[in-house]
């Protein structure tokens, strides 16, 4: 039995763990600046442990190929996270320092990085209400030095992947699928990530784990040797900080000592200069060096992709109709069809400039992909990507959530979006 200490409810926990804002202010672009202190999260935003089966490096159950998402396209070669794995996909597309690549304007700052990393510039293409790319605005922008393209299927609903394909081989432009928000999923009979020369993929986003990504093809070769490994000391680290994170959740309680005295160990040899700390090179290029921690390959192996997808798939569901009808809340895509395997429950909330300090403050769990937009994008070309990203928002659905963490998540938003409209 799953319990939750202090229960949820409307008063905050008594000793809650902060975390530093990112605040936005004034009007124009937004530019991120370190904030106030704010409470972590009640609900977990990102899938933590919820039993002990998936800390065992045994297989979950067969689902068949279709549900092996991103892994049944073939070998994966894993990166220290989602924007390694991209610039390792540039890299084996052999893009050149001065290339151009057509990133889409509604993206967030990670997808960016990595190209002066190696040289490369970005050429930013605009995309419709409904996230869809605009092929005729996309073939405006080309040019001779445009050598990629990045697709991404936000919060895991697809683009129109044959077309994509044919644009690309009709333009000579090696296609990259960004599949962080679409790890498993299907559009028709073929799997995301399928259309592309290289997709890429982030495990902390559809798996219990901190960090981690990869890179996959159905076409082209993968880098031939596996890059290095962060160490067994590092591998332990990362599971300790996963499980403190699960701990601070109500879920597997009873290894919290256990947890404890590994954190006090693994403190004292860090101090002797003993492993290293992988956190502190994920900001760097130097993180395209080492791969991603066995620890996070075990627990991708040991977890069931169709519960996955299904629970993910339910709690999506469970979301959108609860927030049907509210006022000031608009789900962006309200209708789940069948294939999607959702990341998280993309809204517009007209007022969130007004509310969105007071959803921090009572420690509500969301995401604001692309709050934070390139300084090189002309905030004209796309008015989609200008509007989410000052009244974009998106609440979590993953597999770990229990229905009460749900329903709480669903009554604070509901309740400070109709105060914010007063």
């Amino acid at each position: 039995m799953l319990t939750r200490h202090p229960p949820l409810g409307l008063l905050p926990r008594r000793r809650p763990q902060q975390t530093r804002s990112i605040t936005v202010d004034g009007e124009g672009p937004n530019r991120p600046r370190e904030g106030r202190l704010i409470p972590k999260p009640e609900v977990p935003c990102y899938p933590v442990h919820n039993d002990l089966r998936l800390l065992t490096a045994g297989r979950g159950a067969d689902n068949g190929d279709q549900d092996k998402g991103l892994f049944g396209i073939g070998p994966a070669f894993f990166t220290t996270a989602g924007k390694t794995a991209l610039a390792w996909a540039f890299r084996a597309s052999g893009l050149q320092p001065g290339a151009a690549v057509l990133l889409p304007a509604y993206h967030c700052l990670a997808m960016v990085e990595p190209l002066p990393w190696l040289g490369l510039k970005p050429v930013f293409y605009r995309l419709h209400e409904d996230l869809s790319i605009d092929y005729a605005a996309l073939e405006a922008r080309l040019d001779e030095r445009c050598k990629a393209l990045v697709a991404v299927h936000y919060f895991g609903f697809p683009q129109d992947g044959p077309r994509l394909r044919e644009f690309c081989t009709q333009h000579g432009l090696s296609l990259i699928e960004d599949c962080a928000h679409s790890f498993f999923g299907h559009r028709g009979e073929e799997r995301l990530g399928s259309f592309g020369d290289f997709a890429i993929g982030s495990l902390p986003k559809f798996f219990p784990v901190g960090s981690g990504g990869c890179l996959v093809s159905a076409r082209r070769p993968l880098p031939p040797e596996p890059l290095a490994a962060p160490g067994s000391l590092a591998d332990l680290r990362s599971l300790v900080r996963d499980l403190q994170t699960t701990h601070y959740y109500g879920r597997l309680r009873p290894l919290g000592p256990i947890t404890t005295g590994t954190a006090a160990l693994l403190k004292a040899l860090s101090l002797l200069g003993l492993g290293r700390d992988m956190a502190g090179l994920r900001d760097t290029p130097a993180s395209l060096d080492y791969g991603a921690g066995r620890m996070g390959g075990t627990i991708q192996r040991a977890c069931n992709p169709g519960e996955i997808a299904a629970r993910r798939r339910e709690n999506y569901r469970t979301i959108c109709q609860a927030l049907a009808g509210q006022p000031g809340i608009n789900p962006v895509k309200p209708e789940l069809e069948e294939g999607i395997v959702p990341y998280m429950v993309p809204l517009r909330i007209p007022a969130l400039r007004r509310v969105f300090a007071q959803l921090e403050d009572r420690a509500v769990p969301m995401q604001r992909f692309g709050q934070f937009l390139s300084t090189e994008l002309d905030d004209a070309l796309c008015p989609v990507s200008s509007d989410l990203s000052h009244h974009g928002l998106q609440l979590p659905c993953h597999q770990s959530l229990l229905p009460e963490e749900i329903q709480w998540m669903i009554d604070r938003l509901c309740e400070i979006c109709a105060a914010g409209r007063g």
